[in-house]
C-alpha cells in the first residue's frame, strides 16, 4: 500500500479516495474495483486494478470492462 500512496502523490493533488473493493453490479454479475478515486478538478473517476504475479495479456481486459461499466453507472 505504501507504493500505491507514493504513486498517487506523484500524480499530484486533487484525488479523493472513494473506496477499496468497491462493488460494481453489471448485468447481474458482481465485480470489485480494487481502488476507486475521484479527481476533483477533472470530475472523473480513477479506477486502479491491482494484479499480483507475472503479467498476462488477459489482465488488460478486466480494467477496460470495469472502466466502461463504472462510467455508465
Amino acid at each position: 500500500m505504501n507504493h500505491v500512496t507514493e504513486f498517487l502523490l506523484e500524480l499530484g493533488a486533487g484525488f479523493a479516495f472513494v473506496g477499496r473493493q468497491v462493488l460494481l453490479n453489471v448485468g447481474g454479475e458482481e465485480f470489485f474495483i480494487d481502488l476507486l478515486f475521484y479527481h476533483l478538478r477533472l470530475r472523473c473517476y480513477v479506477v486502479i486494478e491491482l494484479k499480483g504475479g507475472k503479467f498476462k495479456p488477459e489482465h488488460l481486459g478486466s480494467p477496460t470492462h470495469t472502466f466502461f461499466a463504472y462510467g455508465n453507472k
